[in-house]
């Protein structure tokens, strides 16, 4: 018999039976609120019985006689529903969160389930009911056991019996943890005798185990209960709901009974759910927090990614994160708290700096699949060098059982954290982990655990370095990339083009009110609806929503929750552009609505590529004359050749092969090629792989490359195309290859009907252009992607994100690819190779299968990536037609040298931010222009809350530094 077994064993003794409960099941698809609880028709259940099948709901009735208090015995209600479930009294208040045993989860971080409630020495003997709200889910997916009925029961408990359990339990671990001989045996020993004496084996065992007074060696450790709990993931956002309800009403019970006990909260968006389903359960929360025994932590409104969302999102998520922790709870969290999010951008430190988070922890990094990731604490530094102070918990996991064996992965730092509770509707900390820790304090040979905030930590960490001056922690510069999940760049693509969607809308919509709100008098920003949609495209970037790690009816109703936004963005722009057109000085012509920081030719797609190539200026509305300059539509040429086409504009010429690939690409009048292989072939591999790992393309052969049944060309206004039609199987690939008057874009217009299961379809283009690395967009910012992978940190990286552009260039010339809303890339020895479709079938079962619209472009260009950036940024956000020309005609705000990439309404409606960011490693001086008829006679700088940093008169020069991110504040 192991241990392990031996004290399963013993545990089964420490609950009496004194009379179970009579248990009604008022079954429902979704859940129901207390007040309807037995709409449903009703019916009773014993243990064993099915009232769910997985992902149903039941309220269950718990009827039945509370024993009467016995002296120095607790009374305690064993309860096991079959599913998660969190318990009611009559009048609907919640007690506390039940998870069932039959669940998912490696013993190694502890049991996940939570049966036992101790009942309130108030509750009188006698008649009583209970309701729970249950759920046929276990903590990770669905087991055949969910819905089953297992047991409602009143019991009696020995409180020093169970103190003698947990003496043992600690000295079990406590024995392998030290790896002692001698604890071993005494174990053994304790265990022998609990049939005979369990308050004696508990004695034997708390001589080995009870604190040393005078014990002044060791780290400490900072022990923080903690339930990290996925937004939505193995199940719908429906459910996260009431997986938070049941949590923190568990945390409210143990806080009760455990006075040393600390629990931290994170996301706003969770605290938001319990605010609007439970108040007063959200109300105990926020008196745990004004009494130090509840920390939040973490300045995002979600735990998102950070590798997809654009900068303006990531700024988003701590300004919406951070007001709603000064709102509710007057306070702002020094960290930002990302334990599980796949991968980190190399901008989070300047942000976090910014909206005052000089603080971060993750524990994902431990997940690396090639390198150890080195340090456990450290300053990481970003893009621009601003540094922050990082941790990530030796034990290397955010479920922390809180055993011996947790706390001495923990012995050679100087401090650290240990999370200690189980997430994702375990309930977090439950009774073992408390009373775990209780008897962790001071064991010898051991680091000294201490239950404490997070912010405790930081502090010890900041005063370890005051105090061992030349002994700083080390420094990491750039990003924190993840060594696995490449696949989430790719999967769920139509959630990933959604996101940009709405980024892309709400640009424009805020643009357009800045602009309404400085010339259209009367005009109202309806901010607080503007709020809730930015807090719901948030949440959409949660870490399993946005990379594509969910089951499948979360991107149903994501799909639904696009649909709504963007319909209420339009709303808001329809009203803008309505108080524009009436306003003093609008003018009855046609105008081209450039909301972007470059000057954009090209017209809305919307508009079949009929309209004439006319510059649109940045940030403002320029004339459209439908009669303007066409002189460069003489220079198109598209034409059939032997097998293949071939499309010219007068700067760029293209050769199609027979195969459909791009088989040469130059400028005009220059002879070198910019490919040295095939550009744009279309491979199909095989994908055997869940929704986060992709599989490498290198290293498997077995790939197919898709060749086209028909080849046509054609001219359509002002640009020619190359039509080609696949078809793969099940599948249909069309794809137009266009040239567009007066551009060096040779986009890919690309329409999917894809059915196959576990692909990956791929566009592979090899460049003639190899350097040491690509640059690839990144939020607010670019970063160098290693295509030569000299080094084991370099080869791991063997799929990247990146956002708008990826250049290959020497400085004097260079191919990128730009992508309107794909994100996953592999640079290796010069290859542009574009994940377009995978399609995994867990957790998922049809990711991807189905229609796909899509457009990505290569660009030959001389110079460097400066001449990228401009081409990315209007392919991705065309200029649109609006039916007026409001007087504004020179853009809205400009500096030399920087990007604007935000023009805004102020969050308290005094005034208009203006962000702008540094796109490159260089500093330098400018100043900030504004347009006349805007009227502004004051400019401030602010942080990325928008908080008061000083004056910075408009026209007045500005340092910047390489990779910068400005806020200001007009008025």
């Amino acid at each position: 018999m192991t241990k392990q077994e031996r004290l399963d064993r013993l545990y089964r003794t420490l609950y009496t039976g004194c009379g179970s409960l009579h248990v009604s099941a008022y079954p429902t698809d979704e859940p129901v609120p207390f007040d309807r609880k037995e709409d449903a028709d009703g019916y009773e259940i014993r243990p064993g019985d099915r009232w769910g099948r997985n992902g149903s709901c039941a309220w269950l009735k718990l009827a039945g006689f509370a024993p009467a208090e016995k002296e120095g015995l607790d009374r305690v209600l064993l309860f096991d529903a079959g599913g998660e479930a969190c318990l009611f009294d009559a009048g609907g208040k919640p007690l506390k969160g039940f998870t069932n045993v039959q669940s998912e989860f490696t013993v190694a971080l502890g049991k996940p389930a939570k049966r036992v409630w101790v009942l309130p020495q108030d509750l009188p003997e006698g008649e009583i009911t209970f309701w729970a709200d249950a759920g046929a889910n276990d903590l990770f997916g669905c087991k055949p056991e969910n819905g089953l009925f297992v047991q409602a029961e009143f019991a009696y408990c020995d409180p020093e019996k169970r103190n003698a359990y947990y003496d043992l339990e600690v000295l079990a671990y406590y024995a392998d943890a030290v790896k002692s001989p001698e604890d071993e045996e005494l174990f053994w020993k304790a265990a022998d005798s609990w049939a005979d004496d369990p308050a004696e084996a508990g004695r034997m065992s708390w001589e080995r185990l009870k604190p040393d007074p005078e014990k002044t060696d060791g780290n400490t450790v900072f022990a923080l209960g903690h339930a990290h709990i996925d937004l939505a993931w193995l199940w719908p956002v429906r459910e996260t709901k009431r997986k938070a309800v049941r949590t923190l009403a568990t945390v409210v019970s143990h806080m009760s009974r455990y006075p040393e006990y600390r629990f931290c909260v994170s996301q706003p968006q969770m605290l938001r759910w319990v605010r609007e389903q439970q108040p007063d359960l959200y109300e105990e929360i926020r008196r745990l927090c004004r009494e130090g025994r509840v920390e939040p932590v973490g300045g995002s409104w979600a735990e998102m990614d950070t590798n997809l969302p654009d900068g303006e999102s990531l700024a988003r998520q701590m300004i919406y994160g951070q007001r709603f922790w000064q709102e509710e709870f007057g306070l702002r969290p020094e960290m930002l708290w990302l334990p599980d999010t796949f991968g980190y951008s190399a901008q989070l430190p300047q942000l976090m700096k910014q909206a005052g988070m000089p603080h971060f922890l993750t524990t994902k990094l431990s997940w690396n699949s090639v390198n150890k990731f080195p340090y456990a604490s450290f300053h990481w530094e970003g893009l621009d060098g601003t540094r922050v102070l990082a941790h990530i918990p030796p034990e290397g996991n955010y479920n922390s059982a809180a055993r011996p064996d947790s706390v001495k992965k923990a012995e050679s730092a100087p401090c650290s954290m240990l999370l200690f509770g189980i997430g994702d509707g375990g309930g977090g900390p439950g009774m073992e982990h408390l009373e775990r820790l209780k008897r962790e304090k001071d064991l010898a040979g051991m680091p000294r655990v201490r239950q404490a905030f997070a912010r405790d930590l930081f502090r010890s960490l900041e005063a370890w370095e005051d105090k061992n001056e030349g002994r700083e922690l080390p420094i990491w510069k750039g990003e924190l990339y993840l060594e696995k999940h490449q696949g989430t760049y790719t999967t769920q693509s139509a959630t990933k083009k959604n996101n940009r969607l709405c980024e892309k809308d709400l640009h424009q919509l805020e643009f357009l009110g800045a602009c309404a709100l400085r010339l259209a008098p009367g005009y109202r920003w309806e901010s607080d609806r503007v709020r809730s949609i930015w807090e719901r495209v948030l949440l959409h970037q949660f870490h399993d929503i946005l990379p594509g790690s969910a089951i499948d009816r979360v991107y149903r109703e994501a799909d639904e929750a696009y649909a709504e936004i963007r319909f209420e963005i339009g709303e808001l722009m329809i009203k803008a552009l309505y108080a524009l057109k009436t306003a003093p000085g609008t003018q009855p012509k046609n105008a081209l609505l450039n909301s972007g920081p470059f000057e954009n030719g090209t017209p809305c797609p919307e508009t079949d590529m009929r309209i004439p190539p006319l510059a649109a200026l940045p940030y403002c509305f320029t004339e459209y004359d439908e009669t303007g300059p066409r002189s460069s539509r003489s220079e198109l040429r598209a034409e059939k050749t032997d097998g293949g086409a071939v499309l010219e504009n007068g700067i760029v010429r293209v050769r199609i092969a027979g195969d459909g690939t791009i088989g040469s690409l130059t400028l005009q009048g220059r002879s070198e090629d910019f490919l040295r292989g095939a550009g744009n072939r279309l491979l199909v591999y095989p994908d055997l792989c869940d929704g986060w790992e992709v599989p490498d393309a290198y290293e498997n052969g077995a790939l197919e490359q898709l060749l086209p049944e028909n080849l046509s060309v054609g001219r359509e206004g002002d640009a020619v195309f190359c039509m080609l039609q696949y078809r793969y199987r099940q599948s249909a690939v069309r794809q137009r290859i266009i040239l567009r008057a007066g551009c060096a874009r040779v986009e890919c217009e690309t329409h999917a009907d894809w059915q196959e299961m576990h692909t990956l379809l791929r566009s592979e283009t090899r460049s003639a252009v190899i350097p040491p690395y690509a640059l690839c967009g990144v939020p607010f910012g670019e970063l160098p992607r290693p295509t030569l992978h000299r080094d084991s940190w370099e080869a791991a990286k063997r799929e990247v994100c990146f956002q708008g552009y990826a250049d290959l260039s020497d400085g004097k010339r260079g191919l990128a690819v730009l992508s309107d809303c794909k994100y996953g890339l592999d640079v290796r020895d010069g290859r542009l190779s574009l994940a377009l479709i995978r399609t995994p079938t867990f957790p998922a079962a049809h990711a991807d299968r189905g229609h796909h619209t899509f457009t990505y472009a290569l660009l030959p260009h001389t110079g460097g990536t400066e001449n990228v950036r401009p081409e990315a940024f209007c392919m991705r956000n065309p200029a649109e037609i609006i039916e007026c020309l409001p007087d504004l005609t020179e853009p809205f705000a400009e500096a030399a040298g920087l990007i604007v990439r935000t023009v805004k309404p102020a969050e308290d409606g005094n005034g208009i931010i203006v962000r702008l960011y540094n796109p490159e490693n260089r500093s330098g001086q400018t100043e900030l222009h504004t347009a006349k008829s805007l009227g502004f006679t004051e400019c401030r700088r602010t942080n990325l809350l928008e908080e008061d940093e000083g004056e910075c008169p408009i026209g007045s020069l500005f340092t910047f530094r390489p990779y910068e991110i400005l806020t200001f504040r007009l008025r």
